[in-house]
């Protein structure tokens, strides 16, 4: 984000989108050099897999800045002394089909009752590692549970001292049967974007959203692409 004030002790993901000529538009997250202007204030990373994400150190402010063959962007990004007290995830249940994924997501709430989505900050455990497994690496995947075998898991979200709410988990051996991709027409103007939904239906007859687990693809590239 352009601008952004959190608590202390908190990270943000910064995300670097260049601007092209032809008014494309690309993501450099991984590919610009980021520094902050006080390092006392917040760091960032340019770790392979963490590169963007700003650890705040103590109350002040700093610009974050990305740079790319000479091209500059920056961010401003403050801290406040806030301290996080409870982290609240959800969904608090779920089942899922084996094979597929669960995205869990934090909320954070501070000493000063404001509250933030900490989804890719916090650290994210199962208790069982045979039912399922949880994305830690950061950014957009954090908080994303893969089921790995049938039977219940326990999710939870660390952050410091602090432990949040336990979500149950439950994998099913349910199969696929169908997939329904929303909106099933649309119409949309040049160098604009579309977002697809993909929705799975299984033998159970429950259904569940598989959009950032299916493969997708289109038929004409000249006219449009999608990204996996």
């Amino acid at each position: 984000p352009p601008d952004l004030s959190i608590a202390r002790g908190s990270s943000q993901q910064f995300t670097a989108a260049g601007i092209l000529s032809d008014d494309t538009v690309i993501d450099l997250t991984s590919e610009v050099t980021w520094s902050s202007s006080d390092t006392g204030v917040a760091t960032v990373s340019n770790e392979a897999g963490f590169e963007g994400i700003a650890t705040t150190l103590s109350p002040g402010t700093a610009t974050i800045t990305a740079v790319y063959k000479g091209v500059i962007g920056s961010a401003t990004l403050t801290v406040t002394p806030a301290t996080l007290v409870s982290i609240a995830i959800t969904p608090v249940t779920s089942s899922i089909a084996l094979g597929t994924s669960q995205q869990y997501n934090a909320i954070g709430t501070y000493n000063d009752s404001s509250t933030r989505d900490i989804t890719d900050s916090v650290t994210w455990s199962s208790t069982s590692l045979s039912v399922a497994v949880i994305n830690n690496v950061g950014g957009d995947t954090n908080g994303l549970a893969t089921s790995v075998g049938v039977g219940s898991t326990a999710i939870k979200a660390t952050s410091g001292s602090i432990v949040s709410n336990s979500a149950a988990l439950t994998v099913t051996s349910a199969t696929l049967q169908s997939i329904t991709v929303t909106p099933s027409g649309t119409t949309i103007a040049r160098k604009t974007t579309q977002q697809f939904t993909a929705t799975g239906k299984f033998s159970d007859n429950s259904e569940q959203v598989l959009t950032t687990a299916a493969t997708w693809s289109s038929s004409a590239t000249a006219v449009a692409v999608i990204s996996n």
